[in-house]
């Protein structure tokens, strides 16, 4: 089965030393580093391979386990001439150049383990917090069943049994194939997004840039959970495509093109870091990290915000999901 690049070997280039050799720091130990060459780095085994008996038998006959690979393939090929370009400090000349630009840059937000992680996280978070102890009708189901096995079924047994449910290590898990197309239905929305966008180059003289695993880094300094950001309600959306330059889709502003001040390369820097979901990338020769503090990997919380009691007894909570 091929080995799958989950960020373009095209891209990781422009990280490395002499197009071979990158540096790579894990995030989950940012004191542990190794050299890995481009061939390797941000890669899995079969990571978009969709076995052919797991397809609908219709269109089996004619299914290419290696399409999803192929079709990614297609999009870096036009994009990497505008990568040449933008290295420039050229802006896209026409609507189709930007088109491919926003496009390459939500399927690189979609197409690796971060966004696969955070989904099925986010699925198993909200199943596990469906078990609250404080809803009625799921009081009144856990009561049935204790009485149907002749338990003793008072209120802090009821309760009891719910929070077990809730706290056990048990995990729903999502079939490749479902994660590879949920992923890619929202690549379309994504590249819309974007386009209605201010788009700025950064251009940095002497300030080195790192790339990740994820290599799109959301920013929302003004956010009171700025690490929940999405690709909505993000201040900035960023992606280093070298080691010194790098694009932003901006909320608001003006489109621009230029040098831009150390303060910008270091945000950007750890936008994408915090993203990454196992490795951060960077030049052998540059230390991008040492003038940025990235906090521990996010984790998923649930926050509630407010609780209402119904005429028949119910208790409803209303809460929201934050990475925290």
């Amino acid at each position: 089965m091929p080995l799958h690049h989950i960020v373009p070997k095209m891209m990781l280039r422009r990280f490395a030393q002499n197009d071979k050799m990158l540096r790579v720091v894990l995030r989950g130990d940012l004191s542990r580093t190794f050299n890995q060459s481009v061939d390797k780095a941000a890669a899995e085994t079969g990571f978009y391979h969709v076995p052919r008996e797991s397809v609908d038998p219709a269109v089996r006959d004619t299914y290419d386990p290696e399409g999803i690979e192929e079709a990614f393939s297609k999009v870096e090929t036009v994009t990497s001439p505008i990568f040449s370009a933008l290295a420039k400090g050229e802006m896209p000349e026409t609507g189709e150049e930007r088109y491919h630009l926003a496009l390459f840059v939500a399927l690189q937000h979609t197409r690796g383990w971060r966004f696969r992680k955070s989904l099925v996280e986010m699925v198993n978070h909200s199943a596990h917090h469906h078990f609250d102890p404080e809803d009625k009708d799921l009081q009144d189901r856990f009561k049935e069943q204790l009485r149907s096995q002749g338990k003793p079924n008072d209120l802090e047994k009821v309760k009891a049994l719910i929070r077990e449910c809730r706290d056990a290590p048990w995990k729903l898990n999502a079939p490749k194939q479902n994660l590879i197309k949920y992923s890619l239905s929202q690549v379309d929305e994504m590249t819309h997004s974007l386009m209605g966008r201010s788009l700025r180059i950064f251009r940095f003289e002497d300030t080195p840039l790192l790339t990740s695993d994820d290599a799109v880094g959301l920013w929302a300094p003004d956010r009171a959970e700025p690490r929940s950001a999405g690709w909505a309600n993000a201040r900035g959306i960023f992606m280093a495509f070298d080691r010194y330059t790098a694009l932003g889709y901006m909320s608001t502003g003006k489109e621009h093109t230029g040098f831009s001040n150390p303060f910008w390369a270091r945000h950007i820097n750890l936008a994408i870091a915090d993203r990454a979901e196992r490795h951060i990338y960077h030049h052998p020769d540059d230390d991008p990290l040492a003038s940025i503090s990235i906090p521990p990997p996010a984790k998923i919380e649930t926050i509630y915000d407010a609780a209402t009691y119904l005429e028949d007894g119910r208790v409803k909570r209303s809460g929201r999901h934050v990475w925290r």
